[in-house]
């Protein structure tokens, strides 16, 4: 599978579990006024790593966007976070 941004404005960064401190990897790689496209994949399995991430995309909503990958088994876990970050209005019921 091959993606593409259309433009070269977003700039897409990618979350991967055990190789650093997900908090610290955001300050150090995240460039203040550049837009990016954040991806976690596997989000129920790493709780802690969605958690950070909706809270930085909430805080800054105008220069990050985030996709989430998840089995049909953490879709209820993404859904509450989500939920309780307010990234998507209350009455949605799913993500998928």
């Amino acid at each position: 599978m091959k993606i593409t941004l259309e433009s070269n404005e977003w700039q897409p960064w990618f979350a991967r579990s055990g190789f650093r401190d997900i908090k610290g990897a955001i300050q150090d790689e995240i460039v203040s006024g550049r837009k990016y496209i954040l991806f976690l994949d596997d989000a129920e399995r790493q709780p802690g790593v969605l958690e950070a991430l909706v809270a930085y995309v909430r805080s800054h909503s105008k220069n990050c966007r985030l996709v989430v990958g998840t089995r049909s088994a953490g879709i209820d876990m993404v859904n509450n976070l989500l939920t309780r970050y307010r990234l998507y209005p209350r009455d949605r019921k799913s993500v998928v």
